[in-house]
């Protein structure tokens, strides 16, 4: 046997493997008679059918199992013996094998790059102050009543208002050319809540059912059609009906309704969820911010085949309410991988370099995290309950709550360490 490695990246080899005609031949040979064995051949007794005759009728079946062998047999040598640290599956290309000929194949494998972890101790991050303060507690108790309020037919003649639930038709136009993408019939608009265009809530202000305004906009910088965005555009709204929204009063009866004797407890629990939502908040940003840092003082490219994974995750995540068809087709969708391969590429790097920490660190998990996870997803359940989910979790069911804990560690560790700048918004 020989073998050659080409350098195609930091992260890439080609492998190339030759192999001598008289090995081809022998592993033929073999596989040949396993086959006369065991083949039933039509005017032969079972296993008593010529080598020429087997060959007429399954020499395609044949070279791919010899193929396969002499694949299986070598290139896990020359992967050792270069100690090629592989990622990924091997991209294999070979003609199909012949008896008495030499026998060649080439491999591209992944390799894990090589991180020098500069220091990630003492980092210096900045992430905005976020804490708590009593119009938030005002807005969340607003958005509850607004869920839980009825809705009212206007009288004739009535002044459109903030609050109130408008329908509207609308008409625009470009340079008086129709634009359908703002034209619409029936759109249901909750006056000042940001819901359409600020002229368009501005000019429904006073309007009464079955008047019309003419008016210009300009479309938002974000526009979806991006060859329009920041344009102006003329509009023509049409006001078809008006309702009050009528909410409840923030009374105990409103807290009942939630389960708690009081407004007092429902404002306090309100508070509580919004207390932790801020902190989940502020535990993100720091992980954002340490990750950025982190990326910034550590370049190194990543296996094609690690994007790859990130890629299909990324599109699995975003598309995980339709179907698998759906989703597959997705995967294939060649513009929106190349739209996420970015992202896809930061994913696997800060995979990468944390997964350096840990090991350095000695980073480790014990079953007992596992069960303190569980009891920390699945707080609703007993303890009996959750052991028998523990024991229909998948062998990945437990790798994901296992890296999960580990990502939390190593992210504990960084975040202890760094030197954090709180900077108002």
């Amino acid at each position: 046997m020989k073998s050659s490695v080409e350098d195609l990246s930091t992260v890439q080899k080609k492998l190339k493997v030759d192999l001598e005609e008289e090995e081809v031949s022998s592993v033929f040979e073999s596989e040949y008679e396993k086959l006369r064995r065991k083949a039933s051949v039509k005017g032969f007794r079972k296993g008593k059918a010529p080598i020429h005759i087997l060959k007429k009728f399954y020499h395609d079946k044949v070279s791919h199992q010899v193929s396969e062998l002499l694949i299986s047999a070598h290139l896990p040598t020359v992967i050792e013996e270069n100690k090629l640290q592989v990622v990924g599956e091997p991209d294999i290309k070979a003609q199909k094998p012949k008896q008495g000929f030499a026998f060649s194949f080439t491999a591209v494998v992944d390799l894990f790059p090589i991180i020098e972890l500069e220091e990630y101790k003492g980092l210096s991050v900045s992430i905005p102050v976020l804490t708590y303060y009593d119009k938030l507690l005002e807005d969340e108790l607003y958005l509850l009543r607004r869920r839980h309020a009825k809705i009212k037919d206007t009288e004739a003649d009535t002044l459109a208002k903030n609050d109130m639930l408008a329908t509207i038709d609308q008409q625009s136009t470009i340079d008086g050319v129709p634009f359908p993408h703002y034209s619409a019939s029936a759109i249901p608009v909750e006056i000042g809540a940001g819901q359409v265009l600020k002229e368009t809530e501005e000019q429904l202000i006073g309007m009464k059912v079955g008047e019309e305004k003419t008016f210009t906009s300009t479309l938002p910088d974000d526009f979806s059609k991006t060859e329009y965005a920041g344009k102006s555009v003329d509009l023509k709204v049409k006001l078809i009906k008006l309702q009050e929204l009528l909410l409840p009063e923030l009374d105990d009866g409103f807290a009942k309704d939630f389960g708690k004797d009081s407004i007092e407890d429902l404002k306090t629990e309100v508070t509580d969820l919004l207390k932790a939502r801020i902190k989940d908040l502020k535990r993100n940003e720091l992980e954002n911010a340490i990750l950025e840092t982190l990326l910034a003082k550590h370049r190194f490219e990543v296996p094609p085949s690690m994007i790859k994974r990130s890629t299909d995750q990324l599109i699995e995540q975003r598309f995980k309410n339709l179907d698998e068809k759906k989703r597959e087709e997705a995967k294939k969708d060649e513009k929106l991988r190349e739209e996420l391969k970015e992202r896809a590429t930061q994913q696997s790097q800060s995979s990468l370099l944390l997964g350096q920490i840990i090991k350095k660190e000695g980073i480790s998990i014990s079953p007992s995290e596992i069960d303190v996870e569980m009891e920390r997803l699945l707080p609703h359940l007993s303890q009996e309950a959750r052991k028998e989910a523990m024991k229909n979790l998948t062998t990945a069911d437990t790798n994901r709550l296992g890296q999960n804990i580990l990502m939390t560690k190593v992210f504990d560790l960084l975040i202890e360490n760094a030197n954090v700048t709180e900077i108002p918004d």
